[in-house]
């Protein structure tokens, strides 16, 4: 069974028991231990034997080891650096999303030149260019919500 918690119970938690273990072989008593996760490690593997060895909590972020309710599942996300994680830019949403940006903004660009008749015979319409991004970015961003954004009560424990 899950309860949700918010961040704000868990710092009073950690006021609660003041210290904090992240090694299994140097476990205080009654702190809480923080399963750390790196390349070569995963100490969510060694909760249980922190909570054996004295720990009243074990924060992991793998509900596979979660066995009892000492342990506090946490469910956290990173804030990317694009400049180091370039492949932010290949997102399909993102590239929708600017380019339709772009056109509103020419469209708004070139609105003062509508019914300007251009060589060949092509007829400026910055009006329907505008328009058509507004509804398009109404569209995509609606998508997003729908498909990305968590439910209102999501945090309600």
């Amino acid at each position: 069974m899950f309860v949700c918690m918010e961040i704000q119970d868990l710092y009073y938690l950690f006021l609660e028991k003041e210290n904090v273990s992240t090694d299994t072989r140097n476990i205080i008593k009654d702190s809480i231990f923080f399963a750390l996760k790196g390349e070569n490690f995963d100490a969510n593997q060694f909760a249980q034997q922190a909570l054996d060895n004295g720990a009243s909590y074990a924060i992991v972020d793998d509900k596979n080891v979660v066995k009892s309710d000492k342990f506090i599942l946490v469910d956290a996300y990173k804030i990317i650096d694009p400049t180091t994680y370039t492949q932010v830019y290949n997102d399909m949403f993102l590239k929708r999303y600017l380019t339709q940006l772009f056109k509103r903004q020419w469209g708004s660009n070139l609105i003062k030149f509508e019914g300007m008749q251009l060589p060949g015979g092509v007829t400026m319409n910055g009006r329907q260019l505008y328009d058509d991004a507004i509804q398009e970015i109404q569209r995509i961003e609606e998508e997003m919500q729908l498909r990305y954004q968590l439910p209102d009560d999501f945090m309600v424990g």
